[in-house]
């Protein structure tokens, strides 16, 4: 029990990013069998989960009760280095290494979400 209070934080990070991934992607693959480029089909997913993640690491995470320029600014910052790694690591997947693009997705989202965790709760959420 003492293990699960210590990382308590980083489950609750867990499940939201689980969550919000699962609803991006679902936009992502819906959009792909439409036909819809991939590149453009990640763009659209990623930010509507990062809108969406917003909300839920601000209120269920990390438990940040205000809004302020600067925690804004922080965060479309860090989204928008994180796009620009997605969309490199997708085209690198599809493009080069030949891998389906839904495969690729999800190998894309696994490593986003080994970089979103410290990122977020040192650079965004920190204490203002």
């Amino acid at each position: 029990m003492k293990l699960i209070w210590r990382y308590q934080q980083f489950i609750k990070f867990g499940f939201v990013a689980a969550s919000y991934n699962l609803v991006a992607y679902s936009i992502y693959a819906t959009l792909i069998y439409f036909n819809c480029n991939y590149l453009i089909a990640s763009t659209v997913s990623f930010l509507l989960g990062v809108v969406l993640s917003y909300f839920m690491n601000k209120f269920i995470v990390f438990s940040v009760k205000h809004n302020n320029y600067i925690l804004i600014i922080r965060y479309v910052t860090f989204y928008v280095f994180l796009l620009g790694i997605n969309l490199t690591l997708l085209h690198g997947f599809v493009s080069l290494l030949k891998a389906n693009p839904y495969l690729a997705q999800i190998l894309t989202t696994i490593i986003a979400a080994l970089i979103s965790y410290n990122t977020m709760r040192i650079f965004v959420f920190k204490k203002i």
